[in-house]
């Protein structure tokens, strides 16, 4: 479903010099899968996701979705991010609804689509409230609500738990499992939480610092969705250790 081959980008400074942010990163996911992307501070993460959602161009290398090239946004392609990015003068309703007028929807459709990702989302009697009446995981659940309802066929989330309490956080990772899993979203995760990227992902991509490449794959031998005791399973600890063993050989405090 996706193929990142040979993936490089830089940055031009104001110095007149550049900056790597990746080089030769190269990965497959099948369809379906959930990869976790995790490496460093700094280390291009949401550079890579960036360009597969093609908000950004690599200057080598090719990102295929479904064997066709990313050479820009699409509609088959949603994103969620960290800091929310929800409109705040429009309603839960509004901001879900945003997604949907470019695919040409008519207003009865639009409306079912809405009310169905509400529910999906546990936002029922939400849906004229705005932004700045929700709480931190509710504004999340109305971003991924609205990733959702344009149906993509990948999923790319920035990490979309990171400015939440541990509470919040945990509650959403249970739900997305179970929608990641009853969507079949071929699903892209950035993250800094090793236990986060072992819950929700079906292969853990971790990366070298900058410049970023492959360091090692790591796959989680567990079905989709994650039943919570997972998290208690010596399997789910060893997993955890393994991905910090290899990480911390390309992390340095700055």
């Amino acid at each position: 479903m996706l193929n990142f081959d040979s993936v490089a980008k830089h940055y031009a400074l104001r110095d007149g010099g550049s900056l790597q942010a990746v080089s030769d990163f190269s990965v497959q996911v099948d369809n379906g899968q959930v990869l976790g992307i995790i490496g460093p501070s700094g280390c291009g993460k949401t550079t890579i996701l960036r360009m597969l959602a093609g908000l950004e161009k690599p200057e080598n290398g090719t990102i295929l979705v479904d064997g066709s090239p990313v050479v820009g946004p699409g509609r088959e392609r949603a994103m969620v991010f960290q800091d929310f990015a929800l409109l705040p003068w429009a309603t839960v309703r509004g901001n879900i609804e945003f997604a949907l007028h470019p695919i040409g929807l008519s207003r009865t459709e639009r409306g079912a689509r809405v009310a169905r990702e509400v529910e999906r989302v546990g936002l029922e009697g939400f849906e004229d409230s705005y932004p700045k009446e929700l709480s931190g995981g509710m504004k999340q659940r109305v971003g991924l609500a609205r990733a959702l309802a344009v149906e993509p066929e990948v999923l790319l989330l920035d990490e979309p738990f990171g400015a939440l309490d541990a509470q919040t956080r945990r509650m959403l990772q249970d739900d997305l499992t179970s929608q990641l899993a009853s969507t079949g979203c071929t699903t892209v995760l950035v993250t800094h939480d090793m236990a986060e990227a072992v819950f929700l992902c079906d292969r853990i991509s971790v990366l070298t610092n900058r410049p970023s490449r492959v360091s090692k794959i790591v796959d989680i031998p567990r079905s989709q969705p994650r039943p919570d005791g997972f998290r208690r399973d010596r399997e789910f600890s060893n997993l955890v250790d393994s991905i910090w063993s290899e990480l911390r050989q390309h992390v340095t405090l700055r």
